[in-house]
Formats: structure tokens, sequence, C-alpha cells
């Protein structure tokens, strides 16, 4: 066996070698043994300097390794001498060689009793059996040396992966009526197959589907939490919920297409109330529906928490942390979308290190120690200035270009006014969800004023005023009445309607108060007209002038 060997092998005893395999007598250059010399003169011979000596009586040249080990267990005694060749070396990784464990891995990797392990040469016949397999096959240890495999082990393939050169991977294969999964793997040295080794990955197909299984559960449990997320952090609108055909709003649709099919930054920007969440979120649900999508309002967190609201903290980074720490925003967004609205009232100390995040693609819990990568793709937005920002030192400049790399500004409500009867539309289409009891829609009347109004709020105040003036129609029409004065107020007395519109407008809408005014009286009096009349503050014959030709329809 010590011939197979590529490492020289010697015992040198009584100051000679007196045993040597072929290996290392062609590296001393000497003859068969038994070769009469003295220690320093073959480490002369073998062209090593005393001053390698490392430890344990090692020594190192550019061609050899030389160690030397006492012979235990043996009256005579006399030292093991190993000579490595640095060729075999150069495949060993160095600081293992120089580990001073190195033995002890090597007697557990070849002696392991829980590991059964074969090795063949090119022919097929065994080199090395490890004793788990001997005891198993029933051989004394060393017993199979030299025998073909073929011989020792039924249903083998080993000697046919040394022919081959082709690696068999997670294979059945029957041994005295056990299946076993086994691995064979060709061993090569300068590029040609020299033997194969082979070694029982499981030792039954029971312990396999047991793994597979357990897997299986944890797959399960994980797609759950997954599930469980998707639905806590989905995404509300899409791209159909960007209402509107102007220019301004097409372009708006355009950008978001675009950023979609990307993973760049985007930095969204605009009024309060313009809808740059619901741009977040379309961007976002058109590119990866099912990833997650968190926002973080930046404003609504306290300075003193941001850090730990974003990267997450460890078990007792601080007072008040819970005891088993806390995932943050940015890793809970991992291959999904973090929406960081109002980025502009980010603290600076957090602009720093979010910087950090977009640069490494990891970060660092607060409280500690390890950098954790992540990857998500970054949104943010923003109702301020944030170039009057970095002039007045308020907003990094580098983070600012670096989260700007797709721009989209979402112009206020007063510069597409022709948009609002398709959200005026949208929003009533929307009542059934939102209201008890939805109106049937919304009177022409309603619609101009409404379309007249300026919006200070844009579409976030149009819906809160469609909201408010839907439940006071109950289950009627939307009329000018149902409508908030201000609104009233700032379209007609405020000149965004002028001439016989602004007349008709107000004359229609005094018509409809009194109507109302005079119902609601006649019910609370039970038809008394001089009770209403007292209520309404009018005489009784001006109640019976200003009574409508259908007044009965309004007595209880």
């Amino acid at each position: 066996m010590l011939e197979r060997l590529s490492d020289g092998v010697a015992l040198y005893r009584g100051g000679a070698v007196v045993r040597a395999n072929e290996a290392f007598v062609k590296a001393a250059g000497t003859g068969p043994p038994p070769i009469e010399i003295t220690l320093p003169s073959l480490l002369d011979k073998l062209g090593f300097d005393p001053g390698t000596k490392g430890e344990g009586g090692s020594f190192s040249s550019p061609r050899y390794r030389f160690r030397s080990f006492p012979v235990e267990g043996d009256e005579e005694g006399g030292l093991l001498l190993v000579l490595h060749h640095r060729d075999l070396l150069s495949a060993i990784d160095e600081r293992f060689a120089n580990n001073p464990y190195v033995e002890e891995c090597l007697r557990f990797l070849l002696h392991n009793p829980y590991e059964g392990m074969n090795i063949v040469d090119r022919e097929g016949r065994i080199v090395y059996m490890s004793p788990a397999h001997e005891k198993f096959f029933g051989f004394p240890p060393g017993g199979v040396v030299g025998r073909h495999v073929k011989d020792v082990i039924e249903n083998t393939r080993l000697h046919i992966v040394s022919r081959t050169g082709i690696a068999e991977v997670g294979k059945t294969q029957m041994m005295k009526g056990h299946e076993r999964i086994v691995v064979r793997i060709p061993l090569r040295r300068d590029g040609e197959v020299v033997g194969a080794i082979g070694k029982v990955m499981f030792k039954d197909l029971h312990q396999l589907k047991l793994m597979a299984r357990e897997l299986e559960i944890l797959q399960e449990k994980i797609a759950g939490f997954k599930e469980k997320l998707g639905d806590v952090y989905a995404t509300k609108y899409s791209l159909a919920d960007i209402v509107g055909e102007s220019p301004a709003v097409r372009e708006v649709k355009t950008l978001v297409r675009e950023a979609a099919r990307t993973r760049l930054p985007v930095l969204i920007t605009g009024e309060s109330g313009t809808g740059k969440e619901l741009i977040a979120q379309a961007i976002h649900a058109e590119g990866s529906q099912r990833e997650p999508f968190i926002p973080v309002n930046c404003s609504a967190i306290p300075e003193s928490l941001v850090e730990s609201e974003l990267f997450g903290y460890e078990k007792g980074a601080f007072t008040g942390a819970e005891r088993t720490g806390r995932i943050g925003k940015f890793e809970l967004g991992e291959g999904g979308t973090v929406f960081l609205d109002e980025i502009g009232d980010m603290p600076l100390a957090s602009q720093t290190k979010l910087l950090r995040v977009l640069q490494e693609g990891e970060i660092q819990r607060v409280g500690g120690m390890r950098s954790i990568r992540v990857n998500f793709r970054l949104i943010t937005a923003t109702n301020r200035d944030l170039k009057s920002l970095l002039a007045e030192s308020r907003f990094r400049e580098d983070l600012y270009y670096r989260i700007n790399a797709i721009h989209i500004h979402v112009p206020p409500l007063r510069e597409h006014p022709e948009d609002i009867p398709l959200l005026i539309a949208h929003v009533v289409s929307r009542f059934p969800e939102k209201l008890r009891v939805a109106p049937k829609g919304i009177h022409q009347d309603a619609k101009t004023l409404l379309s007249a109004y300026g919006w200070p709020g844009n579409v976030r105040e149009l819906i809160n005023v469609m909201e408010w003036s839907g439940n006071l129609a109950g289950g009627g029409e939307i009329l000018p009445e149902h409508l908030p004065p201000h609104i009233i107020q700032t379209t007609i007395g405020g000149g965004f309607l002028q001439g016989k519109e602004a007349c008709g407008l107000l004359r229609e809408v005094v018509r409809q108060a009194e109507e109302n005014a005079i119902a609601q009286s006649l019910r609370l009096s039970e038809g008394n007209h001089v009770k209403a009349a007292k209520m309404l503050g009018i005489h009784r014959s001006e109640l019976y002038r200003k009574l409508p030709k259908d007044w009965k329809r309004v007595k209880p």
C-alpha cells in the first residue's frame, strides 16, 4: 500500500533508512534501503535548509515538506519520515496543512465509525475501506486492500466511475439487503483519473424521506409566513387607480411603467394629497406583485427611533427594547419594495446610514455586531423642495443623487382640471364599498361647482369632499346643497364662476335649500302650516307662496 502513495514514506532507525517506498527513494536519489545516512545528511540531500526548521521538527523547501514522527508501540523505536511533494500540497489549503490538528482531522475522516467510505485505484482495486464498512461487510482491518471492488461490494459501480471519470451523486445501491443512497466521485491527478471514492450519504431511504418531510414542513411554514407578510404589507393600488387622461397624468403613467421594469431607486415629488403613495404602490404592483411593499412615514417616527425602525435591533439593545429583538423594515422588504415617505424629514444621521445601505447592500441592527445582506427596491417621496434643503445643508447631496435615479413629479390637481370629472366618476363608482347608503349619482350643477374649485388639498381633498357629500345625500343624488359651504363660497363668491353660470347656480342652490327647509319643517310640525312657518321664521302667507306645486308630496 505504501508504494501507491504519492508521498515519500520511510522508517529511520539506528542511523539508517531501513524501509522506504519508491517515492521516498526517488526523491532522495539513493539506492533501495537499507541506506546508512545521518539525518542532517539526508535533509541536505533532499535540499532542506536547516534554517527552515518549523514546529514539530518540520522542514520546508521549494519542492518538498518534511516531517518526522516517533514510532510508538515498537521496542526498536525509530522515526517515521514523511516527505510531502509540493505539487500535492498545492492542492491542499496551506491553512489546513499547517493546522496542528491535521492528524486528528485526517484520522477522523478516515476512521469515522459512522461513515462508510471506499477508495479504489484506476483498475478498481480497493486501496482503502473505512472501519465502518469493514465491520458492516465482516472483514478484518485492511483485509480487502488489493481486491477488486466488485468482488467485495455487491451492486457497486465504483470501478466504472474510476474508468469513466463521471461522478454519480445520490444513487441508490442495495448492500446486504439495505437500500442506501451513495455518491461516487472520480479522483484525478494532473488531469487524469487515477481512481474513485465512494461514500454512503444516507443509510436508508427512510432516513432520506424523514429529512425530505422535515424540509417540506419547513418550506410550508416559510411559505405561510411569507403569505401572512404579503397580506400585511400588500398593495391596495395599481396602475389602473391612476385616474386621468390629461398629458400630465399620461406622462406619470408612462414613467410608472418604465420604473417598474427596473430596480433603480425612484424619487416621487409633489404637493400633499397628490397621491404619491398610490404612485409608489403602482410601481411595485407593476413589477413584483408577490413581494412585500413596506411603507414607512419618516415624519411620523420620532428621531430617536428612526434607526431601530429601519434597521431593527438586537435583544437588549436599549431600554424598552423587546426581549427577542425586532426585525427592521429593510429586512422585511427583502426582495420587494421599501417606500420611505416624507424622506425630506429624515434626520441627517439616519441619512448617512441609509446612504451606506444603498452603497453596500447591507445593514447592521442597532446593538448588533454582524452585517446582514439586504436586497430591496427603494422608492422615496416628499412634498418638500429637496434642492432647497441641499442649499441649507439639511439633506445630503450624495444621498439625493443616489435616490433620484428616476424622478416622478405628480402635478397638483389645479394643473389638470380636465381630469376632475373622471376623478369624480371614479370616486362615485367606489361609493358602494365606502358608504352604508350609496347615493345614486351626482347632479350636473354639483359637478360644475366641483370642477371650478381650486382644490388646494388636491385629490385627497376631492375624495373627502365627495364622501362627505355622499353621506349627506343618502340614497339620492348629490346636489349643490350637499357640498361643503366653502366650495360654493369659493367658486361663486371667489369669481371662479362668473356671469349667467354663477347666477344660475346660486339661484338653484337657494331654491333647493328652501325646498328642503320647508319639507323638513312640515315633517316636524306634522303638516301644521302655522307651526311650520313659525319654525322657518316667516309668515304663514309667505310659506304658502313658497310651497312647491306638489307640496302634498312632502306631507307626512
